[in-house]
């Protein structure tokens, strides 16, 4: 009787590895599916760089909910010199002008920040070292066609955290299935984790899904019978090389984005 429990278990535990495995590529389609799901949101609300002819025609619209000019603070004590990478850091501003306000001798202006009503790209900046109108005089005009200022200086406009849904949705279930459930077959999970979350805009674990869920090695996952399950380490990419992919991936990815979005004056271009 022991005999054929213990044979009835290693049957049971057969089945339930195939129907895991089984369901490998049902996993990276739906984590492919969360992530494009993240990719259009990510995309439908992602702040926008604009011309003059862009901020005009906003201002001829009407639509603007309120707006403010940037800069960076470049005294002595502030290091980095500005607090967020891209330099859109809000001044404060005199209520009655417009215009920064005492105590910003030490913050040379960058451009103007301004939303915009409706969800799709609500948030829109003007880069002043790029404009061929001076920042003062587009301010003059968005005070002369009535462009509020009453929103408070925390002003932050809705629908920036609705990409953040599907997007932890997909890093869980495909990462977490891989570290987890399935072995991996082509990286090591340390690898793994540097290529998904350091490679821009989700493209590593889109390499993760497809290298490991919908196209994995096929010698790890069937392995012969004289051949060991798992595909040993030295056949994987490592953590360390893994590392320095990220690192690589991550300054040209990152560098072709920013040079693109900076050479398209539209909308539809983040």
């Amino acid at each position: 009787m022991t005999l054929v429990g213990v044979d009835g278990d290693a049957r049971a535990g057969a089945g339930a590895r195939e129907w895991v495995e089984r369901a490998r590529p049902v996993v990276g389609v739906l984590v492919i599916g969360l992530w494009l799901g993240w990719a259009v949101l990510a995309w439908w609300v992602e702040p926008r760089s604009v011309g003059v002819e862009q901020l005009r025609a906003d201002i001829a619209s009407g639509e603007i909910v309120t707006y403010r000019v940037t800069g960076t603070d470049r005294s002595e004590q502030a290091w980095p010199p500005s607090a967020t990478a891209d330099g859109w850091d809000t001044l404060g501003l005199d209520e009655a002008s417009g215009l920064p306000g005492p105590g910003t001798g030490n913050v040379v202006a960058t451009g103007i920040q301004y939303w915009v009503e409706g969800s799709y790209a609500q948030t829109r900046h003007l880069d002043a070292s790029s404009s061929p109108v001076p920042w003062q005089n587009l301010v003059g005009e968005m005070r002369a066609a009535g462009v509020p200022l009453e929103a408070p200086l925390s002003f932050q406009p809705l629908y920036g955290d609705i990409p953040f849904g599907p997007g932890w949705g997909a890093i869980l279930l495909g990462f977490g299935s891989v570290l987890l459930v399935y072995q991996p077959t082509r990286v090591t999970r340390w690898g793994w984790l540097w290529l998904t979350f350091g490679v821009p805009f989700g493209l590593g674990l889109v390499a993760l899904v497809v290298g490991e869920l919908l196209r994995p090695s096929r010698r790890a996952v069937t392995p012969e019978p004289t051949e060991p399950q798992e595909r040993s380490a030295e056949q994987r990419l490592r953590g360390g090389r893994a590392f320095l992919l990220a690192l690589v991936l991550a300054v040209l990815v990152g560098a072709t984005a920013g040079q693109l979005s900076r050479s398209v004056d539209a909308l539809w271009m983040p």
